[in-house]
C-alpha cells in the first residue's frame, strides 16, 4: 500500500488511541510498509502469506518469521492461540485509554494444522476436513478469549467489534460454502459472501439481522464516524459509514453499486438485487 496512504490506524493514534496489529500483515513486506509505519504501535505477526505455518514460529527469513514489533523473533506454541494471548495482552495493558486492535487470524488458511486436542473432536469421515474445522474451532475459542478480556476489563459495553471474514472457503482446505456458489477465487457468492457481525453493547440494538449490502471499505469510515474523527480531505472513498443502517435509520441504500474483480478476468457489481458477472 503507497505510504502516501493514510490509514485507520494513523486516523485514531492522533486521537490519543493504543494501536496495535496482532496477525496477518499483507500491505508491504519492506520496512517502510510494516505495520510500525503505518500507524502501530505495536505489532505481532508476520508479514504476508495467510500460509504461516501454525507450529514453527522460529526465526527462518526476513520476510517468513514472527514478528514482534520491527524485529523477527523465536516463538513456540500454536499461532492461532499466540494471536489470542497477544490480544488479550494488549487489550489488558491498554483498557484505561482509547484502544484500536486489529486481529487479523489466519486460520483456516492453509496449511491444515491444529492441535490434536481439536482434531478429536470431530469425525467426518474426511481427515482432512476434521483438521479444517479444528483450526475454526480453535479460533472461535481465541475470539472467546478476546472478548472474556474485554469484559473482564470492563470496557466491553462500549467497545466497537467488527468482525468478517476476508473471503468465501477456498476450494483446497474442505471449506464447505453451503447453499453459495462456488469458492474463494471467484466473484460467485461462494467467493465473496462472507460472515459479517457488529457488536456494540452500548450503542447498537443486540439479536438484530441487517440486510443492508455492506463491503469491507465500509469499515474506516463506520470507525471514524463512531468515534467522531473526520476523514481526511482530498481523497476518495468508496466506503460508506455503516452505522444507520446498523440502526435500522438508513432511508436510502448505502451503496449505488458494489463492486469486485478477482485481479484476473473475472469481475462483478450488484446493484439493488441484481448482479452482473463477467
Amino acid at each position: 500500500m503507497p505510504t502516501g496512504e493514510v490509514t485507520i490506524a494513523d486516523l485514531l493514534r492522533k486521537q490519543g488511541y493504543a494501536t496495535a496489529v496482532v496477525g496477518k500483515w499483507h500491505l508491504g513486506y519492506e520496512p517502510e510498509y510494516r505495520p510500525l509505519q503505518r500507524g502501530f504501535d505495536e505489532f505481532y505477526g508476520f508479514l504476508g502469506h495467510g500460509a504461516h505455518d501454525y507450529f514453527n514460529l522460529e526465526i527462518t527469513s526476513e520476510h517468513n518469521s514472527i514478528y514482534r514489533n520491527d524485529k523477527p523473533i523465536n516463538d513456540t506454541g500454536y499461532l492461532t492461540n499466540n494471536l489470542a494471548r497477544e490480544a488479550v495482552s494488549f487489550i489488558t495493558r491498554h483498557s484505561e485509554k482509547p484502544f484500536f486492535l486489529y486481529l487479523p487470524f489466519n486460520a483456516v488458511h492453509l496449511p491444515l494444522q491444529a492441535l490434536q486436542e481439536h482434531i478429536a473432536r470431530f469425525n467426518t469421515g474426511d481427515p482432512n476436513r476434521d483438521i479444517y474445522l479444528a483450526m475454526l474451532t480453535c479460533m472461535d475459542e481465541a475470539i472467546g478469549r478476546v472478548l472474556d478480556a474485554l469484559k473482564r476489563t470492563g470496557v466491553d459495553d462500549n467497545t466497537l467489534i467488527i468482525f468478517f471474514s476476508d473471503n468465501g472457503g477456498a476450494r483446497g482446505n474442505s471449506s464447505n460454502n453451503g447453499v453459495l456458489r462456488d469458492y474463494k477465487h471467484t466473484v460467485y457468492e461462494g467467493g465473496i459472501r462472507v460472515p459479517f457481525i457488529v457488536r456494540w453493547p452500548g450503542q447498537l440494538p443486540k439479536g438484530t439481522v441487517c440486510d443492508e449490502p455492506v463491503i469491507s471499505v465500509d469499515v474506516m469510515p463506520t470507525i471514524c464516524a463512531a468515534v467522531g474523527v473526520e476523514l481526511p480531505g482530498g481523497k476518495v472513498y468508496d466506503g460508506k459509514d455503516m452505522l444507520p443502517a446498523l440502526r435500522g435509520q438508513a432511508k436510502d441504500p448505502l451503496h449505488e453499486a458494489l463492486f469486485w474483480d478477482d485481479g484476473a478476468d473475472q469481475w462483478a457489481v450488484r446493484s439493488g438485487k441484481w448482479k452482473l458477472l463477467s
